[in-house]
């Protein structure tokens, strides 16, 4: 017995020495940092008993940085984002109406590089019933400027939210749409008119009050005309084959 108890108190020992032993093997800590620039960074830190070296990973969590209204990422400086405001649902995209082509006034006709630039972005105004929306594409879209009457001109991407437009901008690509209750859209002459300029040169974009109804899908077509119920066909009649004249005699004979 004594012998037995020895044993069992030795396999106990080696138990706790084990359990001990990898505990202090496996070891984790995790540290919270928060960067200036909106970014929460999570340190999670590593240690390997047999190399006896400290690993760090960093692991960043992007943040919305509140106020953040430029065209540069919080994380990469120099990559450009799209800047969109509140945008402003409506009935006439959902029910299928492209709009109406609308009209795009100036810059004036010049020699100048810039009126070619102009031409080579290819403007295009597309009206609605409640709003218009403006797309554009090329290198300057950064010279396109709102005209706010008789305040300084501002960027596109810079329009307070409070105005409802919606603006999706690049460095290359611009959409965007206009409520025609918004800031700075006026009414002339009988079309909502929005100011801007490019480079210094007024131009409109305007779409006119009263909007052409959109035509009314033609009615599906007429279902086709039921079929004639099936006519009742007589019962097949079934007459015994007449019998040959050798079969007739055969009968007889044997009457």
């Amino acid at each position: 017995m004594s012998c037995k108890r020895r044993r069992d108190q030795i396999n106990v020992f080696l138990f706790v020495v084990t359990v001990n032993f990898l505990t202090f093997q496996v070891s984790h800590s995790v540290s919270l940092g928060h960067r200036g620039d909106g970014i929460s960074a999570y340190q999670v830190q590593d240690n390997d008993a047999q190399q006896q070296k400290k690993h760090w990973r960093l692991v960043e969590q992007v943040t919305r940085v509140p106020g953040l209204t430029g065209l540069q990422s919080p994380v990469f400086p120099g990559e450009p984002i799209p800047s969109t405001s509140a945008a402003t649902p409506d009935d006439s995209l959902s029910n299928g109406f492209h709009g109406v082509p609308g009209e795009v006034t100036g810059p004036p006709f010049d020699s100048s590089q810039h009126f070619f630039e102009w031409l080579a972005m290819r403007p295009l105004v597309q009206c609605y019933e409640s709003f218009m929306t403006f797309t554009a594409s090329g290198g300057e879209l950064t010279h396109l400027l709102l005209d706010r009457v008789g305040a300084s001109p501002i960027a596109l991407h810079q329009l307070p939210s409070h105005c409802g437009y919606s603006v999706r901008i690049s460095t290359s690509d611009l959409g965007m749409t206009v409520p025609y209750d918004s800031c700075y859209t006026i009414y002339e002459n009988g079309s909502y008119v929005l100011p801007m300029l490019w480079w210094g040169s007024p131009l409109k974009l305007s779409c006119p009050k009263d909007m052409p109804s959109p035509s009314p899908l033609p009615p599906p077509p007429p279902p086709p005309p039921p079929l004639p119920p099936p006519v009742p066909l007589p019962p097949p009649q079934y007459s015994a084959p007449p019998l040959a004249w050798e079969c007739r005699y055969r009968g007889w004979s044997r009457i």
